[in-house]
């Protein structure tokens, strides 16, 4: 194990005033799981935020929740010091970020520090104008992030856990420097420390026995959902009339489903981690609010002024045996349909960083790759674009922002529709759930395969898209096929 770095004659020579210089602290990693670590965090801070990069991902961030938090309520922005005022939350976050300076420290790969939780669905309201229809159930904020200034960085490539910590800089840098130091033990101590407490068995030998597959006898279904199987249909045949009508080419619609859920969030984090790990999983506990994610797909990523964004459109199930398996990602590959639907997102995708992006500087750099996941198996591409001049993070959140495929296309025309046809406003369902560094860099999922808790009830929802020649039936069961894996944790955990 090496000393913190910089040291603090680096310190000293690197600091400047006003500003945050991270120091990091490099530990071997053993056995210990990310979640455990959070749980350590939790016991021993009080409260914490995991976001873990499953199936392949580098960088899983466990970071110490602070209680300056941002949280958007309709028209009410709660900025970090307590103060409520109104106006444009895209433009408060954008000045808030810009009220801190980080010093660079190559050794932080990543995340250096910064706002960590979810948008919403419903901060689109915030960019266009969509009509307000349905009933908000239940009631929670557009937005919630929490600042955080001190977590672990798991590096699963180098197997290192990077303990980083920050403060800002006054004429008392080397009293900083012992701070954050003392920080960076702490945290130290509790994430390696040999005894967890409260209860919750977060090792991968701990949950039981898990169906694949369609939830049957061993693992009934105890939830109730907002649309019946002959409602959604319905919802299904009035968008197709729109496609007919010339108001949109696609449109996403999706089905709540909700059960009664009193046990702890990390349980059902651990639960729905192993039976559907994802490249972007989260988990958040917002005081009566929890959110478990376990999204494959990224909204968006904005890295030394490079965007990037994977859009997923299509889908098939998994194979009961790798033949089948390999069958269905051919006939997925193969299927006009499910082509012509990703090309339009792929489309909808360079257009919106096309906004903000320099021009000529938008690529595709993957196209219709086929990635498998624990039920499904997805059509994924790759596009990015460098940010032009005078554009920033915020205007390419704002651009991106909600995902074209979980809306549609023309994206507004089809969330009036998403507006009209479905039940309930979304909430956190298709928002996104990241981080939003100090330093401009960004990343953010869009929040499918996600679970939220709200006053002890778990909603978990998906969808499907729609085109012209979709059938209602199918669309039905692929909507349902994608929340089985959010069903299954639910039912697992609550035993």
């Amino acid at each position: 194990m090496n000393g913190p770095y910089p040291d603090l004659e680096g310190f000293r020579a690197r600091s400047v005033k006003g500003a945050r210089l991270p120091v990091v602290l490099d530990v071997t990693l053993d056995n210990a799981s990310p979640q455990f670590i959070y749980q350590r965090f939790r016991e021993r801070f009080g409260n914490a935020v995991l976001l873990e990069s499953g199936k392949g991902g580098r960088y899983t961030y466990i970071g110490l929740a602070e209680q300056a938090r941002f949280v958007v309520d309709g028209d009410s922005i709660e900025l970090p010091d307590g103060r409520s005022v109104a106006g444009d939350p895209f433009n408060a976050l954008r000045e808030l970020l810009a009220s801190e300076t980080v010093i660079a420290n190559e050794r932080v790969d990543g995340f250096c520090g910064g706002y960590v939780g979810y948008l919403a669905y419903d901060m689109a309201r915030h960019i266009e104008r969509i009509p307000a229809l349905t009933v908000t159930s239940p009631v929670i904020p557009d937005c919630h992030l929490v600042r955080v200034t001190s977590f672990c960085e798991i590096d699963h490539e180098s197997r290192i856990a990077r303990f980083v910590s920050s403060g800002t800089v006054d004429d008392e840098a080397d009293a900083l420097y012992r701070r954050v130091c003392d920080d960076l033990t702490s945290m130290r101590d509790a994430a390696f420390s040999a005894q967890s407490s409260d209860g919750v068995r977060t090792d991968e030998a701990s949950t039981s026995h898990v169906v694949t597959g369609h939830i049957g006898e061993e693992q009934p279904m105890k939830a109730t959902s907002s649309l019946s199987q002959s409602q959604f249909e319905g919802a299904v045949r009035a968008a197709k009339s729109y496609i007919r009508a010339g108001d949109i080419f696609q449109v996403n619609l999706s089905v709540r489903f909700e059960q009664p859920y009193t046990s702890d969030p990390l349980q059902l984090y651990t639960s729905l981690r192993r039976i559907n790990p994802a490249p972007y999983m989260a988990l958040l506990e917002f005081g009566r609010v929890a959110v478990v994610s376990a999204s494959p797909e990224l909204l968006i990523r904005v890295r030394n002024r490079v965007i990037e964004t994977r859009p997923i459109a299509g889908t098939r199930p998994r194979g009961a045996n790798e033949q089948e398996d390999e069958r269905n990602a051919r006939k997925l590959s193969e299927n006009e349909k499910e082509r012509a639907e990703h090309l339009m997102m792929v489309d909808l995708e360079r257009n919106d960083i096309g906004r903000v992006a320099r021009y000529g500087s938008v690529r595709v750099d993957e196209l219709m790759g086929i990635e498998r996941y624990s039920h499904v198996i997805h059509i994924v591409s790759h596009v990015r674009g460098e940010l032009a001049d005078g554009r920033d993070t915020i205007d390419a959140i704002r651009s991106v922002f909600p995902g074209g495929t979980i809306t549609g296309a023309p994206k507004v025309r089809s969330m009036e529709i998403i507006e009209e046809l479905e039940p309930q406003r979304r909430g956190v369902y298709t928002g996104s759930i990241g981080w939003i560094g100090f330093d401009g860099n960004a990343e953010l999922n869009i929040a499918i395969r996600t679970i939220v808790i709200v006053d002890g009830v778990a909603y978990a929802q998906a969808g499907a898209g729609i085109v012209a020649d979709s059938e209602p039936v199918h669309e039905y069961t692929e909507s349902v096929r994608k929340a089985t894996a959010a069903l299954q944790a639910l039912s697992e955990a609550s035993q």
